[in-house]
């Protein structure tokens, strides 16, 4: 007899995960059986966005003047590295 692949805790976490997935309005990420009660009506707020330095410094490279005009930037993979260290460490 073979085991089987799944045994019951990782079922449970995988239909919690479903569940979960199923809940998960795909344009703000909230649960939608929160957003959706007549009680959420106007209760909700959009605080301003930060900007990830990451993604900032990557869009700066890919427009360099060197990459944005080569007819080869699909083909360029860029690697966003950490130059900052905590000040804790």
């Amino acid at each position: 007899m073979t085991e089987p692949e799944w045994d019951d805790e990782q079922r449970a976490w995988a239909v919690a995960l479903q569940d979960v997935e199923e809940d998960t309005c795909d344009g703000c990420g909230q649960p939608l059986s929160e957003t959706t009660r007549a009680e959420a009506f106007e209760g909700y707020d959009v605080p301003d966005p930060m900007a990830c330095q990451g993604c900032k410094a990557l869009i700066n490279k890919q427009s360099d003047e060197e990459y944005a005009e080569s007819k080869y930037l699909p083909a360029f993979r860029f690697a966003v590295v950490r130059t900052w260290r905590d000040e804790e460490t």
